[in-house]
């Protein structure tokens, strides 16, 4: 798990400056840098994505495996994840550039508190383990 918190601050997503930050790849350990605020605004969150039936509760459940930080919820019988601050998941499909390998970067991403917005890094999973 990485838990880096990236973001704490009064601005919502649409407000924020790129955040860049390197990740390894899970598969080969090839760093990358990824602006996640980026990767954050062009993805549907968990939840959305399991109303529209493009995510299964079972693969969620294989990511609470992998990250201990997340917590797979149900809401009116929609399975979705949590992060380890209590917020809204995201799953940024990447693609390894040097061994082709796919993977998720983890983000959770929501208003924390009143006027206090957080953006967490989960971690980053193969492909193959979620």
């Amino acid at each position: 798990m990485d838990g880096r918190r990236l973001v704490d601050g009064p601005d919502d997503l649409d407000r924020l400056d790129p955040v860049v930050v390197e990740v390894a790849c899970p598969s080969c350990g090839v760093v990358r840098s990824t602006d996640v605020v980026h990767l954050a605004r062009s993805i549907p969150s968990t939840f959305a994505a399991a109303l529209d039936r493009s995510i299964d509760p079972e693969r969620l459940g294989r990511l609470v495996d992998r990250l201990p930080g997340l917590s797979l919820e149900y809401f009116d019988g929609v399975a979705h994840l949590r992060g380890s601050t209590g917020l809204t998941v995201y799953l940024a499909p990447v693609t390894c550039v040097a061994c082709g390998s796919g993977s998720d970067i983890v983000v959770s991403w929501g208003e924390f508190q009143p006027g206090r917005w957080q953006l967490t890094l989960e971690g980053v999973v193969c492909h193959e383990a979620s």
